[in-house]
This record gives structure tokens, sequence and C-alpha cells, in this order.
């Protein structure tokens, strides 16, 4: 049992650390790119709100999770 707050460290933090990517990637701040996920609840609370997405900013665009969609 691992926390949903230790999940989320675990899938974004720590596996940019252990690509080699930890100081160039994951950092919100002033000057930087930031590619982020919108989710329609609390995912510290339940990591499976994760699933939940509902907007996507990649490289300052904001598009809705729709687009992400996988078709058929």
């Amino acid at each position: 049992g691992m926390s949903a707050m230790d999940v989320i460290v675990a899938s974004t933090r720590n596996s940019t650390r252990a690509m080699g990517l930890g100081e160039s990637v994951g950092i919100i701040a002033p000057g930087r790119s930031a590619d982020l996920i919108v989710v329609g609840a609390d995912p510290t609370r339940d990591v499976a709100n994760l699933r939940r997405l509902r907007w996507v900013v990649r490289d300052g665009v904001v598009r809705p999770a729709s687009e992400f969609r996988a078709r058929h």
C-alpha cells in the first residue's frame, strides 16, 4: 500500500530522475515550459481520479482530453 500521493510522486518525479531528466523536466516555474493535465477530481485523495482527464496542456497549448482518447 502506497498512498495516492506516493503513487503520483513515483510515477512523475522519481521516473524523471531515473531517466536522468530530474533537473530539466517536472518543474513548474516562471520561464519554464510545462506540460500539464487537468483532472476532474483530486488525485491525491484517490489515484483513480487521474482517469478523469479533462484537459491537456502541451507546449502552452490547451486541448480537451477528448482529442487524446483512442479512436476505434
